[in-house]
């Protein structure tokens, strides 16, 4: 687990909740850990994240999480403009 969260604290990332070790956590690491350069590490953590914070998975764990939970849905309404933001693309200048 050390090993882990030396390489995500290369890219200044938590290691991320509810991924599984060896399937994700452990090749994504790898991956991490094999990039050249800081900005090929930062790549890395970008592409394999969005693959598996999909629109469709963040949906359903709004529905069907975020807003049940009792500590959690007081925020609901910023947890769904966080999401909504996510998915905005704005062209930086």
């Amino acid at each position: 687990m050390q090993r882990i969260a030396d390489a995500f604290k290369q890219v200044d990332w938590p290691i991320p909740p509810y991924l599984q070790l060896g399937g994700f956590l452990s090749p994504l690491t790898a991956a991490i850990e094999n990039a050249p350069t800081q900005d090929a590490k930062l790549a890395v953590i970008r592409e394999r994240l969005a693959s598996v914070y999909t629109g469709h998975y963040l949906a359903r764990m709004y529905l069907e999480r975020y807003s049940k939970i009792l500590h959690v849905r007081n925020f609901a309404r910023q947890i769904d403009q966080s999401i909504r933001t996510y998915f905005v693309v704005i062209p930086l200048p």
